[in-house]
């Protein structure tokens, strides 16, 4: 924020320097903890640390919003118009799945963002996103990359859910268990479509239940509001794994254009 980069030399700071970084700890305070309030524990959920690879790449976000507001322009998340919050979505997305994070790029992206901050436009998405192809980095989301970082996934395709952390992991249910089938299966369904954000009570409840068993029986049905994107207990879905795992696919895919404006390539 005020040398316009990440790492400073030691050797190159000065005392005056360390006054300057109090005054923006003091005076750029707010739309720093808005950006994790209102962002990332507002709208997205997301209540560990772990849950996010790849840090450095917030900071042209950071940086973005304490420019609009030392400007006088509006940098409360909740009430940027939904266009412009889109390219903010789509920027954390692209930069975590996309592994836009060397210190080159963030430090390219911050300059372009603050530039735009200063005059009060949108987040300049279509400018990072040529510099990170410059630098050899795809520009769309490919579907392994969605699948390489599932707790992210999970977590952005249903932000309702929270995850509860057991031994520094979030508890994840498989609805078709891993336990029970084959190499193939095994393979088949330990997929991030196979996978469903879940409290640990419930997790330790249903465990190796198939899920067809599962959300049919008495205590099991009880259940079915805590997952997402699953067909009625009697669709015959749940007799294939296969099938079910497509459909599920499918609708998470829907549901990341809907939320994001996003389409995996």
């Amino acid at each position: 924020m005020i040398k316009h980069t990440i790492r400073i030399d030691e050797d190159r700071l000065e005392r005056a320097d360390i006054d300057d970084f109090d005054k923006v700890l003091q005076n750029d305070t707010e739309p720093l903890v808005g950006l994790f309030s209102g962002y990332f524990k507002g709208l997205l959920n997301i209540n560990h640390a772990s849950i996010v690879p790849r840090w450095l790449a917030v900071l042209p976000l950071c940086a973005y919003l304490t420019e609009r507001k030392r400007h006088g322009h509006e940098w409360r998340i909740r009430a940027l118009p939904a266009s412009e919050l889109q390219f903010l979505h789509q920027y954390f997305l692209l930069s975590q799945f996309c592994d836009w994070n060397t210190q080159t790029m963030v430090n390219a992206f911050a300059r372009e963002a603050m530039a735009e901050a200063r005059a009060g436009k949108a987040f300049p998405l279509e400018k990072i996103r040529a510099i990170a192809m410059e630098k050899n980095r795809t520009g769309d989301l490919r579907e392994y990359q969605l699948l390489s970082q599932r707790w992210l996934a999970a977590k952005v395709l249903m932000p309702s859910r929270s995850y509860v952390f057991h031994e520094n992991k979030p508890q994840m249910d498989h609805l078709f268990p891993l336990a029970g089938g084959d190499e193939a299966y095994q393979e088949a369904v330990d997929v991030l479509w196979n996978l469903q954000p879940m409290p640990a009570e419930v997790n330790n409840y249903k465990r190796a239940h198939m899920p067809k068993e599962f959300f049919q029986s008495k205590d099991g049905s009880k259940y079915c509001a805590s997952y997402d994107f699953i067909p009625n207990a009697d669709d015959p879905l749940w007799d294939d794994h296969l099938a079910f795992v497509e459909y599920r696919k499918t609708k998470m895919l829907e549901a990341l254009n809907q939320l994001y404006g996003m389409q995996v390539v």
